[in-house]
């Protein structure tokens, strides 16, 4: 174990290719822990006091890198080149149409096959409480056009926020949209499902979305809808899904929310009976509320726990899915003059 500034680093394994893997510990002076890995710049553990001071973690997450290598869920990672889906896999760029992997149902889906989150990265340890994870996608890496320079920094204050800073680079015309893909649950070591969870939404709209989870290009109303999260309320208060076809298509929620500008903080995330509250600020335009539907494919967490479904939930800050062959939405085309920046901060407290 190196203790380098306040970052702790310590081995994690190695990968089946015979890559070394680190984990980074940050912590702060409020007892707030985060813990990273430069496989797939993932946030393994989140630790987090209730409202009694008890110290718990709030992420679901694996053990070891062996684990990490066979998870088909994303957990933690960060996901790209293009986060979410892409219908069919294609898209048009400068006049010429690029056809990507297909791996979830007709669609392309988080950057492909070994994407993003399946490659050991260059790692950084930066200021005090902060470390930096590099990448370089080459052109045609899961089909996707320019070689693109991509960072990833996690810091964590004394104010319990977590911030992820995302900057990307390319040579030629690309796509660039990133995310975290933690799965969160609030009770502190996921003691129970998140149904009971509350969630406040700072979104007018929704993109709803056709059978193969491609959003139809509508801006629809949250208003009288079991998506409507404006105020706060349970995950399960509308969880009817034989009374709602949108619900029923995704086995619950799993759908983009399109956030209201002027609203700083994004999302706000309560557990009633610890009284843990995650607090979600981003640069991004959109939401991706996604409740662990699939979680349930005999995944083994850490301490020996079995997953099930609806275990954790996403909170998916980006631009909207299948961004660039919808005109009316915010286009995730990265040139060679632009820089992508982007950030994502998750504060923790208690009620």
């Amino acid at each position: 174990m190196i203790e380098t500034k306040s970052v702790i680093v310590e081995p994690f394994g190695k990968t089946q290719a015979c890559q070394e893997v680190s984990l980074f510990h940050l912590k702060n002076s409020k007892g707030v822990e985060a813990v990273l890995t430069n496989y797939g710049a993932t946030l393994v553990s989140f630790m987090c006091p209730d409202r009694d001071g008890n110290i718990e973690d709030i992420v679901l997450g694996f053990d070891n890198i062996e684990a990490y290598e066979k998870d088909e869920c994303y957990i933690g990672s960060t996901v790209g080149r293009n986060c979410n889906r892409i219908a069919e896999g294609k898209f048009e760029l400068a006049g010429k149409e690029f056809n990507l992997p297909i791996n979830n149902g007709p669609n392309h889906l988080h950057g492909g096959i070994d994407a993003f989150n399946k490659r050991v990265w260059g790692s950084e340890v930066c200021d005090e409480n902060s470390v930096k994870f590099t990448l370089r996608s080459v052109s045609n890496e899961n089909g996707y056009p320019g070689n693109l320079d991509i960072s990833v920094q996690y810091t964590l204050n004394d104010n319990n926020e977590l911030r992820i800073d995302y900057r990307g680079f390319t040579d030629e015309l690309t796509l660039c949209n990133l995310t975290n893909h933690s799965y969160f649950n609030l009770t502190g070591g996921c003691k129970s499902s998140v149904l009971n969870h509350e969630l406040k939404i700072s979104a007018s709209c929704f993109t709803p979305v056709d059978e193969n989870m491609i959003p139809t290009g509508e801006m629809m109303p949250v208003k009288s809808s079991p998506f409507d999260f404006t105020t706060f309320k349970t995950l399960k208060a509308d969880w009817n899904q034989d009374e709602n076809d949108q619900l029923k298509i995704a086995n619950g929620y799993d759908h983009n929310f399109a956030l209201d500008e002027d609203e700083e903080i994004r999302v706000q995330a309560i557990d009633p009976r610890s009284g843990r509250r995650l607090t979600v600020k981003s640069s991004q335009p959109g939401l991706h509320l996604y409740t662990g539907n699939f979680l349930k494919q005999d995944i083994i967490g850490k301490e020996g726990k079995p997953y099930e479904n609806q275990d954790g939930f996403c909170l998916e800050c980006q631009y909207f899915p299948n961004a660039i062959n919808v005109g009316d939405f915010t286009s995730p085309v990265l040139s060679p003059d632009d820089k992508y920046e982007e950030f994502i901060v998750f504060k923790v407290d208690s009620i």
